[in-house]
């Protein structure tokens, strides 16, 4: 894993906590890759919650995987319990795409990207808020920035956050995680970035 005791606590927020101020866009992404009941809740009741604020006009949900860890619904992928709660919490099933696909939240936007260009290539997806949970957002944010030329990031504010990462059960693991995952990732050009943060 990451050696985050070589950086402070405000050197790892600053740059793994990202995060833009919603604005008007195409589609909401959700991907919903090996996550328990409680992440995907709170990914889609973002969701939700910014598509009742007019943010844009339609919601897409993508996972194949069923749900981990205590939380298992019989027949369940993370997609479909997704579009389930989003519909109960009063989302058109018009307005929302399921993408039954994708095992990481990486892997779902690449289903996402394909499941457009090759079912519905009529769609105009120049603009994506994107929700996923705070400490991934740096990560899955870089890999959304290579299939949509805007992405604007609209983490959730629940679980493992900027305010609490250093002191939650999970937090330190987690953290050390995902900027291990950026620094090592050869896909795109992380270790430029995860580089600023040194001071040796």
């Amino acid at each position: 894993m990451f050696p985050i005791e070589k950086y402070s606590i405000n050197e790892i927020t600053d740059f793994l906590f990202v995060q833009d101020s919603p604005s008007l866009s195409d589609v909401i992404v959700v991907p919903g890759g090996r996550s328990d009941r409680s992440m995907l809740d709170a990914r889609i009741d973002r969701a939700v919650d910014l598509f009742k604020a007019g943010y844009a006009p339609l919601l897409i949900v993508a996972g194949v995987e069923p749900l981990s860890g205590g939380n298992r619904v019989i027949g369940a992928t993370a997609a479909t319990y997704m579009a389930k709660r989003a519909v109960s919490n009063g989302i058109p099933k018009d307005r929302m795409l399921v993408v039954r696909d994708g095992k990481t939240d990486v892997d779902c936007l690449s289903s996402i990207r394909q499941y457009i260009r090759n079912r519905r290539p009529e769609l105009t997806t120049k603009r994506i808020l994107l929700v996923v949970c705070p400490y991934r957002m740096s990560f899955v944010s870089r890999f959304a920035s290579s299939f949509w030329p805007e992405v604007i990031r609209c983490p959730h504010q629940q679980g493992i956050t900027a305010d609490n990462w250093s002191s939650h059960p999970n937090g330190p693991r987690a953290v050390s995680i995902e900027l291990y995952l950026l620094s090592r990732n050869a896909k795109v050009p992380f270790t430029t970035d995860i580089n600023m943060m040194g001071r040796d």
